[in-house]
């Protein structure tokens, strides 16, 4: 379409009833549609109302708006396009230059409206329509914000007055456009950070590293500060760049982990910069002019570029590259300050996630060491086992063919013998007795359980009541047996467990012999079953020997000390705890607990001076 225009053209209909129109009504009209497009609108919506408003006052038949970049000298304005299937949200851009290479001049370098002769600059063109039959400048004070094109109705042609009342118009509505452009930059960097806050606390919670730099990647495209990212990890060792997630041609998610950048390498470009600690960030207008980059460059085309550090604290741990291929929308430093904040918090994340890696390396190693040490524990501890019984068995027919010899000589020729030898004799014949009497111990404790113990609900009273009733015959001094009705019952063995209580029983009424007036407790407290008894007592300092076979608090004693070893290893075999706790003279308490039933700390003296797993087979009757 090519119009000429002329001030006698007569104007439509349309034309007419925009002429009659006054200038405070123009104005009262403008500032309704200014007060109308406040509302919560996208810019590029916003514009429109706007642009139509424009032409219906100055009397033509559509007007479209076009922002000015002061600081890059560029036109432009935003426009939904459909591309491969999908409706994306364009700035397109050209250089103000060419304008002013063509009747686009007039109304830059004079600020007022003129009338457009085709061909016209191609931003204004839209799909069907040629271009613009007049432009005016959208000036706020001495801000020049953007343009408005309008276009005539069909058949009219643009007369002066239209000229002057689209002028009038167009400065009435430069404010509104302006504070449209600068509210929807404000809230466009409120979404985005708002939106990577919430983000960021998501990326701060995982551990899984690869998962995180994906998370990273996603957020920045995805809120939209820049249509690409791509993220990088530092490599301490070689000081490479190594590869994460990234953005293809096309927007889609992208897996980098193969690619390798090396930074030293092009000491000009972004990354390097940055890495060297030169700049804080770069930001580049142009990045396929200023690296010379040929069309088979992954990076070709891209104009608008920026690189930004990965630092916590004075650790630089990668890079966060960002570009605007997609849109070709300039990087502003508001966007720099958006993905600067957030390239901190995510370099704190990913050194989080690094330690959590490393801590879970350690971790199964410890748990591999752990489990390989544990299996030699119990292959050893099986050997030894093996080795105790074997002993003990092969020890038997010597040792009582030396007691059955000795019993022989002195029954025989007793008589003959002089009474240092006779005495030597039984001395021999009483060492032989506790010979074998250890070995049965020994033997009786070490024993490997092969099964599991029988678990079912035991009522400690009747146990004890019944153990009271089998060692009393045999104690023969005066002794107050108490017994406490209320304990609670135990999951456990209820053979190993009358054993264990009559181990304690008597051992508590073999201290108390020598008592007057001898008492015995037996119930449950704070968490612990126990046995107590104001007998002899022990020092609390020996308390750790009480429970081992072979080391005895009292050495003058004959007995051989099984009792209390026996008690330890029932306990173990339950996954409970016992502990004892006493003073020379005033008694001693032995508490215990019994697997799930265990509620709390029995004692600050806990005795297990040993580890060992083996347990008593059912039904075995332990000797002292």
């Amino acid at each position: 379409m090519n119009e000429k225009t002329g001030s006698s053209a007569v104007p439509s209909a349309d034309t007419l009833d925009a002429h009659s129109l006054s200038v405070e009504e123009i104005v009262r009209r403008a500032a309704a549609v200014s007060a109308a497009v406040t509302r919560a609108l996208p810019l590029e919506a916003k514009l429109e109302v706007i642009g139509q408003a424009i032409a219906d006052l100055a009397g033509f038949a559509s007007g479209d708006v076009v922002l000015y970049d002061q600081d890059r000298d560029e036109l432009y304005l935003y426009r939904t396009l459909r591309e491969g299937g999908r409706s994306i949200r364009r700035c397109l851009r050209r250089p103000a230059a060419r304008c002013r290479s063509t009747a686009c001049a007039t109304a830059f370098e004079g600020r007022q409206a003129v009338p457009m002769v085709n061909p016209v600059c191609e931003l204004w063109c839209k799909e069907g329509v040629a271009g613009p039959h007049a432009l005016a400048p959208l000036v706020a004070g001495d801000l020049l914000v953007g343009f408005v094109g309008v276009t005539a109705h069909p058949g009219s042609s643009v007369a002066s007055e239209q000229l002057e009342r689209l002028s009038l118009a167009a400065g009435l509505f430069a404010g509104t456009v302006y504070l449209a452009r600068q509210l929807e930059d404000q809230q466009s960097r409120l979404r985005m950070t708002r939106s990577l806050t919430h983000l960021g606390a998501a990326i701060a919670a995982e551990t899984d590293l690869d998962t995180l730099l994906r998370m990273v990647r996603d957020a920045i495209v995805d809120v939209g500060v820049v249509d690409r990212a791509a993220v990088f990890l530092m490599d301490p060792t070689t000081g490479h760049l190594v590869g994460s997630w990234g953005t293809t041609r096309d927007g889609e998610l992208e897996d980098l982990h193969e690619r390798v950048l090396d930074p030293m390498a092009e000491p000009d470009a972004p990354s390097y910069r940055v890495l060297s600690g030169e700049l804080p960030y770069v930001v580049t207008p142009d990045l396929t002019a200023s690296m010379g980059f040929d069309p088979d460059n992954r990076m070709y085309g891209v104009r608008y570029h920026c690189a930004i550090p990965l630092r916590a604290g004075d650790e630089i741990v990668g890079i966060l590259n960002g570009d605007n291929l997609l849109s070709d929308r300039p990087i502003t430093e508001n966007d720099i300050g958006i993905l600067q904040a957030f390239a901190r918090l995510a370099a704190v994340a990913i050194v989080n996630a690094r330690l959590q890696t490393e801590l879970r390396r350690y971790s199964n190693q410890l748990e591999q060491e752990v489990r390989r040490r544990t299996e030699e524990a119990q292959a050893l501890s099986g050997e030894v086992s093996a080795l105790v019984h074997s002993v003990g068995h092969d020890l038997r027919s010597p040792i009582r063919a030396i007691e059955g010899f000795t019993q022989a000589i002195l029954e025989e020729h007793g008589h003959e013998l002089t009474p240092p030898v006779r005495r030597d004799l039984e001395r021999i014949e009483k060492a032989v007795v506790r010979l074998g009497e250890l070995l049965d111990a020994l033997l009786a404790v070490g024993r490997l359980s092969r099964s599991k113990p029988n678990l079912v609900l035991v009522q400690p009273a009747r146990v004890v009541e019944a153990v009271v009733a089998e060692l009393r015959p045999r104690y023969h001094h005066p002794c107050h047996i108490e017994i406490q009705q209320n304990m609670p019952a135990m999951l456990a063995d209820e053979h190993l467990i009358r054993l264990l209580y009559r181990e304690l029983l008597a051992n508590a009424l073999r201290a108390t012999s020598a008592r007057h007036a001898a008492e015995i407790h037996v119930g449950y407290a704070n968490g612990a079953y126990f046995v107590q008894d104001n007998g002899v007592g022990f020092e609390q300092q020996y308390a750790h020997t009480l429970f081992d076979l072979f080391r005895r608090y009292d050495y003058r004693s004959d007995s051989i000390g099984s009792g209390l070893a026996t008690v330890r290893r029932i306990v173990e075999l339950h996954g409970g705890t016992v502990t004892a706790e006493g003073k020379p003279g005033q008694g001693a308490t032995f508490r215990f607990t019994i697997g799930a039933h265990r509620r709390g700390t029995a004692s600050p003296y806990a005795v297990l001076s040993h580890t060992e797993s083996e347990a008593l087979l059912p039904g075995q009757d332990l000797g002292k």
